[in-house]
């Protein structure tokens, strides 16, 4: 099941990771989501949850759910695939990408709600609130998903998180490892 899980994580694990490959592109798209207001003396999401971010994240997981598309028709990985890709990998792509910046964008809202700063440590939310938030939107069309694929998405999502971020830090692609 874990290799399963991982593969199902990949589009809303690239959509989570979207904004730092086109942290320099799509410029007409750099601007909050919140448009900069503030809510209670507090940003309502802040400035680095941008409408280029959470447009990239849905597009780069529409683009990674067709390539597991491919693959599928390919009979390749295709014992690894927990869904039929040929009929479902656009609504896989659009509703995993959806829930990924979906569920990055509540976790920031709470965190500005409680005073966390912009790019603070919330664990363990940091890590798993992109898996949240697939989970919740993919169930609308995926309701086959044992727990156990739950479960897995969670343990590899947080392990995962964590070392990219990690990685990321030491390639200077972030500024931080968190």
């Amino acid at each position: 099941m874990f290799l399963e899980s991982l593969y199902f994580l990949l589009p809303a694990a690239f959509a989570n990771m979207a904004p730092i490959f086109v942290r320099d592109k799509w410029k007409w798209l750099d601007f909050p989501m919140d448009l900069g207001r503030k809510w209670r003396g507090q940003p309502v999401l802040g400035p680095h949850k941008t409408v280029r971010g959470f447009v990239a994240g849905i597009v780069l997981a529409i683009i990674v759910a067709f390539l597991q598309k491919q693959l599928y028709e390919a009979d390749l990985l295709r014992s690894w695939a927990l869904i039929n890709y040929e009929a479902q990998w656009l609504n896989l792509g659009f509703w995993m990408g959806l829930g990924g910046v979906v569920g990055d964008s509540v976790k920031s809202l709470v965190k500005r709600r409680l005073s966390v700063k912009s790019g603070g440590r919330f664990m363990p939310w940091d890590q798993i609130d992109w898996i949240l938030g697939m989970l919740v939107f993919t169930s609308i069309f995926v309701t086959s998903l044992p727990w156990q694929i739950w479960i897995w998405c969670f343990i590899i999502g947080f392990a995962g998180h964590i070392l990219i971020r990690h990685i990321a830090y030491w390639l200077k692609i972030n500024r931080e490892k968190w």
